[in-house]
């Protein structure tokens, strides 16, 4: 839901930082604590990396591309992959959508 909010007023460098965030790293969490007053790190237990599924990557490159940040949605679709994850069928339809969205 938060990356739906951010999608929502469209932070996209916001969303990207949350993933990032969630990842361990500490210069993301301080984004999020400058702009928002939001310590993601402080909420996640010690040499533990949550598991970000494929869904949450494909919400936030259609809530980016719905912006017109394609920048930030192919960053985010490169961090998808570094982490050994795909697109499923339904997340490539929602994405080529607003692919084809932004070409009109």
């Amino acid at each position: 839901y938060v990356i739906q909010a951010l999608g929502n007023i469209g932070d996209c460098e916001a969303i990207l930082a949350l993933l990032i965030c969630l990842r361990g790293q500490s210069f993301a969490n301080d984004i999020l604590k400058e702009r928002y007053s939001v310590d993601i790190l402080e909420s996640i237990p010690t040499n533990s990396t949550p598991v970000i599924e494929e869904e949450i990557y494909s919400t936030a490159i259609t809530a980016c591309l719905r912006h017109d940040e394609l920048g930030m949605a192919d960053q985010i679709l490169l961090s998808m992959k570094k982490n050994g994850l795909t697109l499923n069928q339904r997340s490539l339809k929602g994405i080529i959508s607003e692919y084809c969205r932004m070409a009109m």
